[in-house]
């Protein structure tokens, strides 16, 4: 931490520029530091490799601790965005460390950002988490909103458009538009840079396609971090060879979820699960309230369908109680986020438009639909592949 007071209720802040190596050394030697969340008694770290800071001498029940010590990862990260958002003019004030004691809790950082107050945590290390809920709870409490921003050393990347997302990264995903993918913003300190995950769209649990843009420190702002960009044309070729990889190697994807839709399909079309028509792969930017892989809801939904006899009215109530009791079976799991804005049911709703869309099914009145034309069951993987790419080579992505 980089905030404590001395024995004289002065707060001192390692923060400010104004302190030297040497000012430091004379200021250890005759001074005593009190943590400003638990009054326990602090130690100021002062070396050549880590930047100074204050730290516990004895292990306490401070809330300041609940997260674990801080890495220098984390403290060069926190004090490079503390003096980036002293520089914004629409950012009217930061604070560094601020103890809010009507909650008992102590954000890196909290600002003043479009009329809101808003609390910044740089999360460099995983941590349970009930304890990341229990924070965001307490924060809106108080009226202030939660901004998680990843140390960039987490981000895993699989491909040029491709990566890797834990559940606890999930977790801290931003919502910031209903009818929009997620984004993830990153910070890497190294090299005072931020990279930002947008347009995410879910394959499975943890692999995502994504548009990652690298923005340097210095010439962007806290409102610019969420410009919207729209979709290239790269972000649907990578889907499809999501689409192919698991088409040819399925046995990867093996789970007690896929397994169930296997069997089902092998019992009514026997025809393995790398078989589904391409209409259960498609991206949708509300994909993400689902954690199951994309064509297990899906599948299930054109399964629904399927046995419907053609010209049959149905609702969208209907095929939402149907995935309703497939979530209570564990079948399909629905994604728990933070913040989440959106009920699952309006990817659902989402994935029937788009059904519709593409003349499978037609809208005959609000939330009314009807069977339009059957499923088209394909044996042979070449011919599933060119259904695919004629499928989404005209596909919208959003």
């Amino acid at each position: 931490m980089f905030i404590a007071y001395d024995q004289q209720g002065n707060k001192v802040n390692l923060a400010e520029r104004r302190w030297s190596s040497t000012t430091l050394k004379k200021l250890k030697t005759k001074s005593q530091f009190i943590c400003t969340s638990c009054s326990s008694e602090l130690d100021l770290k002062i070396g050549t490799v880590i930047t100074p800071h204050f730290a516990h001498k004895k292990l306490t029940g401070c809330s300041g601790l609940e997260s674990g010590a801080e890495s220098e990862y984390h403290r060069k990260g926190k004090l490079d965005l503390y003096h980036w958002l002293q520089k914004q003019k629409t950012i009217p004030s930061v604070s560094l460390e601020p103890f809010i004691s009507s909650i008992k809790q102590r954000p890196d950082l909290l600002v003043n950002f479009q009329e809101k107050q808003v609390a910044i945590e740089f999360q460099c290390a995983k941590i349970d988490h009930k304890l990341i809920r229990k924070r965001s709870t307490e924060f809106q409490k108080e009226e202030i909103e939660d901004l998680w921003i990843l140390g960039a050393n987490s981000i895993k990347r699989t491909g040029s458009l491709t990566f890797q997302l834990t559940g606890f990264q999930w977790l801290l995903i931003h919502t910031y538009k209903q009818n929009k993918p997620p984004i993830i913003i990153a910070y890497c300190p190294d090299q005072k840079m931020f990279i930002k995950l947008q347009n995410i769209i879910p394959f499975s649990q943890r692999s995502i396609i994504a548009q990652a843009t690298h923005t340097s420190l210095h010439s962007t702002t806290l409102s610019q971090l969420f410009r919207e960009f729209h979709p290239t044309e790269q972000l649907i070729q990578t889907w499809l060879n999501k689409i192919k990889g698991y088409r040819l190697h399925s046995s990867q994807f093996k789970t007690k979820q896929t397994h169930a839709l296997n069997i089902f399909l092998y019992k009514t079309k026997r025809l393995p699960l790398s078989s589904l028509p391409s209409l259960a792969f498609l991206p949708l930017s509300t994909n993400y309230l689902i954690e199951s892989p994309v064509f297990i809801w899906q599948g299930w939904i054109l399964f629904f369908i399927d046995q419907l006899k053609l010209r049959t009215i149905f609702s969208f109530r209907d095929v939402y109680y149907f995935i309703e009791n497939k979530i209570k079976a564990g079948l399909i799991s629905i994604r728990r986020l933070l913040h989440k804005n959106l009920h699952y049911s309006y990817v659902l709703k989402s994935y029937l438009l788009k059904l519709c869309h593409l003349s499978v099914i037609k809208e005959t009145d609000k939330n009314m639909f009807m069977k339009e034309k059957q499923l088209d069951w394909k044996v042979k993987t070449e011919d599933l592949l060119k259904s695919d790419q004629e499928l989404l080579s005209k596909y919208k992505l959003l």
